[in-house]
């Protein structure tokens, strides 16, 4: 992943994350949150 983002300038590595983000995101939205609780202790806690 280091050797990826590397090669980018700041500007495309902050794009980049935060693409990733909206990805997340949207997919916890899609599937609900019973599936990232499971794999993530923290998010159960919120």
């Amino acid at each position: 992943m280091e050797n990826l983002t590397a090669s980018l300038s700041l500007q495309e590595q902050l794009a980049f994350w935060e693409r990733r983000t909206e990805i997340m995101l949207e997919r916890q939205r899609k599937y609900g949150q019973r599936p990232v609780r499971r794999m993530d202790g923290t998010a159960a806690k919120q």
